[in-house]
């Protein structure tokens, strides 16, 4: 098999383009919780609120110090999930060592969960069900198949280090 170059930012673009009118006509907004200072959470958070910007998608980041409480972040995750003007919540991680990831991730609206953290989405995807899912794995599925890759019966393995990939 020879070696194929993906151009991802071309797949990036006409994806855009496709949902770009949906933004438009739902005008979403994404709640961002960064708790803590972590410089690679830091990168990533402004990553997405750039992105969001460029498409439209409104973002309200809440900064949180680190030494905060788990059951002030509880309290505002209930209080983002109520939030109908919220429509979509990533929790940024790592976590203080003092946090309990998945008690904070789980008290999250599964319907929220854009990246598919939350233990009702991970157990959709172990069964096989409609859910959401964590978007780097479903984000090279998407290139594979828009670069021509018929993934039919094949097995494909990601290996990273977090939930999330």
């Amino acid at each position: 098999m020879s070696a194929k170059i993906i151009d991802g930012k071309s797949i990036a673009r006409k994806i855009y383009e496709e949902i770009k009118p949906q933004i438009e006509v739902y005008c979403p907004t994404l709640a961002i919780i960064q708790i803590g200072d972590d410089p690679g959470s830091s990168v990533y958070r402004r990553s997405i609120e750039k992105r969001a910007y460029k498409l439209g998608v409104k973002t309200e980041t809440f900064l949180l110090e680190s030494d905060i409480t788990e059951k002030a972040i509880i309290d505002l995750i209930q209080q983002l999930n109520r939030d109908k003007n919220i429509n979509g919540l990533i929790v940024q991680r790592p976590l203080p060592s003092h946090i309990k990831e998945n008690v904070v991730l789980d008290v999250m609206d599964p319907l929220k969960d854009i990246d598919g953290a939350t233990s009702y989405n991970l157990g959709k995807l172990v069964k096989k069900e409609e859910g959401l899912f964590p978007s780097t794995p479903l984000g090279v599925i998407k290139i594979l198949e828009e670069s021509g890759f018929d993934l039919t019966g094949k097995d494909v393995t990601l290996i990273g280090r977090s939930v999330v990939v």
